[in-house]
């Protein structure tokens, strides 16, 4: 008798699947200024198919804790209103 080998996903890492591109963002640390100008950026460049990825410290150190979170938010409703553009293709 054979074993069969299950293996479990590990949910640590995420599975980007084949996209053209890949946007990391890197730790705002509350600076919600610097936040929505990278955000003013990528809008314009952006494209279905593409993948944007939050790669974490985004709140904590720096003043504007809450607001960078809102940014972060309405970034990802603008991103998604774009036709073509999946809720996958933002990962936090």
């Amino acid at each position: 008798m054979t074993q069969m080998s299950h293996q479990k996903k590990d949910f640590r890492f995420a599975e980007l699947g084949s996209p053209k591109t890949i946007w990391a963002i890197p730790a705002a640390h509350g600076e919600v200024e610097r936040l929505v100008n990278l955000h003013q950026q990528l809008i314009r460049h952006a494209q279905p198919g593409e993948r944007i990825i939050y790669l974490g410290n985004m709140i904590g150190v720096g003043p504007h804790s809450r607001e960078t979170i809102d940014e972060i938010l309405s970034f990802r409703r603008q991103f998604l209103s774009i036709p073509g553009v999946k809720p996958d293709d933002v990962t936090y």
